[in-house]
């Protein structure tokens, strides 16, 4: 029996064989893949974490305006209230 799993880029297979079963991945960065047998089939799970790619993108993006409106009230002589909003913002998402 065989299982796949996918998201976006990234693709999870899981092969079920009478003494083993294999798992093999396929993302971005690589791929690879690898025979467990059950009996050794290990107690601890291992978890992975992803990050919000979308988030981190467009938190650079508002960066940008930050940076960009305050420097164009320092230009204009405009008054600086409330123009680092965005700067604000976007550095908490990048952050995040």
């Amino acid at each position: 029996m065989e299982l796949i799993q996918k998201k976006d880029s990234i693709k999870h297979t899981f092969s079920f064989h009478d003494e083993h079963f294999n798992f093999a991945y396929q993302e971005k960065l690589g791929s690879g893949d690898t025979d467990v047998e059950y009996a050794d089939f290990p107690q601890k799970s291992s978890v992975q974490i992803e990050q919000n790619e979308w988030l981190r993108n467009v938190g650079y993006l508002w960066v940008l305006l930050g940076i960009f409106q305050i420097g164009y009230a320092i230009y204009s002589d405009g008054s600086l209230s409330g123009k680092g909003f965005w700067l604000v913002v976007g550095a908490a998402c990048v952050l995040w």
